[in-house]
């Protein structure tokens, strides 16, 4: 059975990664105004480990130059 509650703020290259240095943010259920639970703000290290896995996914679409890539799509819109 999947666990629907993640004990990490931050999905990362399939995987939750914790970063408690973040700073903490409380997640609100609206329909009745109380907190349910706390994530953390993304640190340097993780917009990192997330810039690096992001483009090591995108080998297929361009390689090191994803950037470029996409932006050649968005031309077309």
């Amino acid at each position: 059975m999947i666990d629907p509650k993640p004990t990490a703020s931050h999905f990362i290259n399939g995987e939750y990664v914790e970063d408690k240095l973040g700073k903490a943010i409380d997640v609100i259920y609206p329909a009745t105004g109380h907190v349910i639970a706390q994530v953390h703000a993304a640190t340097s290290q993780i917009l990192e480990a997330a810039l690096v896995a992001s483009k090591k996914s995108s080998t297929g679409l361009g390689g090191s130059d994803w950037y470029g890539t996409w932006s050649h799509f968005a031309k077309g819109c």
